[in-house]
C-alpha cells in the first residue's frame, strides 16, 4: 500500500512543477517606459552636444581638430578646451527637450526588443525631429539604440 501512494504522488509532484513553470511570463519593453525614455534622452543629449561642439570648432575656425568624446577625455589638460565644452553643456542643459508622439513600430518577443520611434522638439522650434530607438531587455536592464 506504501508502494502506490509513493507512486501515485510521485506524478502529482510533477504536474505541479510542470504548472508552476508555465507561470514565468516575461514583459516586453515599453517605448515610454521611463527607463527606456532616459537613456534615449541622455543619448540625445550627447549627439546635441557633438553636434554643437563641431560647430564651435568650425567658427573658431579648428573644424575637425578633435572630435567631442576626445575632447571630454582631455578636457582638463586645455583651459581653452574647457572653455568650450562648458558652452556647450550649459547650452545642451538649457534645452526643454520635449518628446511626443512616442509610438512602437515593431517587436520581437523572442528578444524582448521593440522598435520605437519619437518626436523630439524644444520650445520655441518650428519643427519636432523624429527619432527612432530600439529597447531591448536583458533581465532587469534595459539597451537603448537610438538611430539619427
Amino acid at each position: 500500500m506504501k508502494a502506490l501512494t509513493s507512486l501515485l504522488t510521485i506524478p502529482a509532484l510533477l504536474l505541479l512543477a510542470a504548472c508552476g513553470s508555465d507561470s514565468q511570463q516575461t514583459e516586453l519593453p515599453q517605448c515610454d517606459d521611463e527607463d527606456v525614455m532616459e537613456l534615449v534622452h541622455d543619448i540625445v543629449k550627447d549627439e546635441v552636444k557633438s553636434q554643437l561642439f563641431d560647430v564651435m570648432l568650425a567658427q573658431a575656425g579648428k573644424s575637425g581638430e578633435i572630435i567631442y568624446e576626445r575632447a571630454v577625455e582631455v578636457k582638463g589638460r586645455s583651459t581653452e578646451l574647457a572653455t568650450v565644452l562648458d558652452a556647450v553643456d550649459e547650452a545642451v542643459e538649457q534645452q526643454d527637450l520635449r518628446y511626443s508622439e512616442i509610438a512602437q513600430s515593431s517587436e520581437d518577443t523572442a528578444l524582448q526588443k521593440v522598435w520605437c520611434s519619437a518626436n523630439m522638439m524644444s520650445p520655441g522650434a518650428e519643427k519636432p525631429a523624429i527619432i527612432n530607438y530600439t529597447a531591448l531587455y536583458s533581465g532587469d536592464d534595459v539597451e537603448v539604440l537610438v538611430t539619427f
